[in-house]
């Protein structure tokens, strides 16, 4: 059974702090900041065949609700797992990444 996530208020819960590393543990890369708005992260599916999600910095940002849907619906089609599954492991992660200048995330340590 094929589940769509749309509910607002789960879809703000996500934090794009937890969503960078997600995406990078996924093999996922920064493509392009766009300062203080949003990343976009690029992820190569097989030689010339790329995809890319954009990933809102502030979850106040309007329209923020709308591109986690996105997101999720690029997740699930990619991966081939469903969006619950990844909503569960998007909500789960502790993240350990901080501001790096206006590029985007870098990872501590």
């Amino acid at each position: 059974m094929k589940v769509t996530i749309k509910d607002i208020d789960i879809l703000q819960t996500l934090q794009p702090l937890q969503v960078a590393a997600y995406l990078r543990d996924r093999g996922w890369q920064q493509q392009q900041s766009i300062p203080q708005k949003a990343i976009i992260w690029r992820k190569e599916i097989n030689p010339g065949n790329a995809v890319a999600v954009i990933l809102p910095l502030h979850p106040d940002t309007p329209g923020f609700p709308v591109s986690m849907s996105v997101m999720l619906e690029t997740l699930e089609t990619i991966e081939q797992r469903s969006q619950l599954d990844i909503l569960r492991d998007l909500l789960a992660i502790v993240p350990n990444f901080t501001p790096q200048d206006d590029r985007g995330f870098g990872v501590k340590g």
